[in-house]
């Protein structure tokens, strides 16, 4: 289901691995860039080595906890995550690593890795360290944006821009599909129901949603969404499947179907703007006349629609009954 203009970019991704053994991969959340890496990780392992992917966070510790620390009372030096890394796989030459940095591109720490970009490939830790980088390390970032990084950092990395488009939302939507049928979760039936209606209407509600709703759904990408309708979709298709092939009626698929999707894209909506997008999709919807699908949901062994407020019981208190004396408004109940 991979689109040409994505593997072309993990082409890319190998040709510049080729020549440079700094990376950075660049592009928003949802394009595809650790599947990139991954795939082409798992081709090159069944091709010419073993290879291996180490993934951290650089974001999510400081300076010292990536790189170390030296101890000013003892004078001991404590390695950080980084270093340790570092020393660890450049003494392991039998496997090709990529050491991944899967997080905001920040100068506080990716400036102390120029000398390993440029043509030195050595890291130079504060304790006078300096650990030259083996042949079979390479060194990868997965960023969103270079807006922090210095111009002497960019340029000694290649660099590989891979953007929404290149991916697809079609391919997202398909991959999410074609996972839960072979898995078992769910039936081939549902599956080729939520892959048909979901390439059918999925890109134009979408784009009614983007124009004519007023909530701000600009921030949230197609590949997101349609991903997202699988999610919310998976235990509702797996109870349906949990019944005998006979009783699993595709109609009642094609209601899961209009349940998620709805919930994908309105979730993100303000009540005025969910009602504009029901009346633009319900003559789609089976059987729900003129019901709210966001005050419903599908019962399964019936195949219906459901009302959420049938299922709240009844509450009664006999409070004012047992302790007349008590006024409920001056009782104070810690939180």
């Amino acid at each position: 289901t991979a689109s040409d203009a994505w593997i072309a970019k993990c082409i890319q991704i190998y040709e510049t691995k080729l020549v440079r053994h700094g990376i950075m991969i660049v592009g928003p959340a949802g394009s595809g860039k650790t599947t990139c890496i991954t795939h082409l990780l798992h081709a090159l392992h069944v091709s010419e080595r073993k290879h291996k992917e180490v993934r951290m966070n650089p974001k999510a510790i400081t300076a010292q906890q990536m790189f170390g620390r030296m101890d000013v009372a003892t004078g001991d030096w404590f390695d950080g995550v980084f270093s340790f890394l570092w020393r660890r796989h450049n003494r392991d030459r039998a496997v090709s690593i990529w050491l991944v940095c899967d997080g905001p591109v920040d100068t506080l720490w990716v400036e102390s890795l120029n000398t390993v970009l440029d043509d030195n490939k050595l890291l130079t830790l504060a304790n006078g360290d300096r650990i030259l980088m083996s042949p079979t390390l390479k060194m990868c970032f997965e960023v969103e944006d270079l807006r922090n990084a210095s111009p002497a950092t960019v340029s000694r990395a290649g660099i590989i821009f891979i953007s929404l488009e290149d991916v697809g939302w079609e391919a997202v939507f398909k991959s999410a599909v074609a996972s839960e049928v072979s898995t078992k979760c769910w039936s081939a039936p549902v599956g080729s129901t939520f892959e048909r209606l979901g390439l059918e209407h999925f890109a134009n509600f979408f784009k009614v949603a983007k124009l004519e709703c007023k909530s701000n759904i600009l921030n949230l990408s197609p590949q997101q969404l349609s991903s997202s309708i699988v999610s919310i979709a998976k235990p509702h298709c797996e109870e349906l499947c949990k019944l005998p092939l006979a009783q699993q009626s595709q109609r009642t698929a094609e209601m899961i179907f209009w349940y998620a999707f709805a919930w994908s894209i309105g979730g993100s909506l303000d009540g005025q703007d969910r009602f504009l997008l029901l009346e633009q999709f319900r003559s789609h919807v089976p059987k729900l006349g003129e019901l709210n699908l966001y005050e419903s949901f599908v019962s399964i062994p019936t195949g219906e629609w459901s009302s959420w407020r049938e299922q709240l019981p009844r509450w009664t208190t006999q409070f004012d009954r047992a302790m007349p004396s008590v006024n409920i408004s001056n009782i104070f109940i810690p939180t």
